[in-house]
């Protein structure tokens, strides 16, 4: 029996490889607001999870493909989490970028304009929403299925391509697929990120998502005096 420990050690000793796949990926353009490369970048993100579901596809939606993939843990009565990532990126912004945004750079500490900073880091369009914690996820669920033979839960991914336009085909694919959809006992957005001083974030959960339209008149005041009332409002604990 192989324990966590070596699933661990594992993805250590794959680090190179790991980040070698993540600027990979970072090189595949795909862009949901004008379709450049979604086709491509749907396929691109099949095969990668494909790497831990065999079952993988790229399924045609009333928007851009959805790529669905199902691993089965060998337990018996385990829950089955959703997995939900998306694969598109935002619009390049060239006056927000000091090299490729789809180079898959890598920076030395020298370079950034970060303090806090202590090494060299990877930057790249879509790195944080949502390659990279989406790419962790699956690197180390492949590395447990090599070390463990075995993963402790059954999952679902669903991995979309219009994460940056407001996902208006999500809800038509999860009608589409709710036999399948409806076996989970929950879901998660993978969002793990790394802090300047190089501790890692992990948010476990979410009770949930509020959206509201907020209307705000300053009167005479300027906008920027404005924004700093309403940030002392909040920043009130009363």
């Amino acid at each position: 029996y192989n324990s966590r420990q070596d699933v661990h050690d594992e993805i250590d000793r794959r680090q190179g490889k790991s980040v070698n796949a993540l600027r990979r990926w970072i090189r595949q353009p795909a862009f949901s607001d004008t379709g450049v490369g979604i086709a491509d970048g749907a396929v691109y993100t099949r095969d990668l999870l494909a790497t831990i579901a065999d079952d993988a596809t790229v399924l045609i939606t009333d928007g851009h493909p959805i790529v669905l993939g199902t691993i089965n843990s060998r337990r018996k009565n385990v829950p089955t989490l959703i997995i939900y990532g998306s694969y598109d990126v935002p619009p390049v912004f060239e006056e927000d970028w000091t090299v490729d945004p789809l180079s898959g750079s890598i920076l030395e500490v020298a370079d950034i304009d970060i303090p806090q900073l202590e090494e060299p880091i990877l930057v790249g369009l879509g790195i944080y929403h949502h390659k990279a914690p989406l790419i962790a996820n699956i690197l180390a669920v492949k590395a447990m299925l090599d070390v463990m033979e075995d993963i402790p839960v059954n999952l679902i991914y669903i991995i979309e391509g219009e994460g940056q336009i407001g996902s208006p085909g999500l809800a038509g694919f999860i009608s589409r697929y709710r036999d399948v959809l409806g076996q989970a006992d929950g879901c998660w957005m993978p969002g793990m990120q790394q802090i300047p001083a190089g501790h890692m974030l992990l948010h476990q959960a979410s009770k949930g998502v509020l959206f509201a339209e907020i209307e705000c008149l300053a009167g005479d005041k300027s906008v920027q005096q404005f924004i700093s009332d309403m940030d002392a409002l909040f920043e009130d604990d009363t």
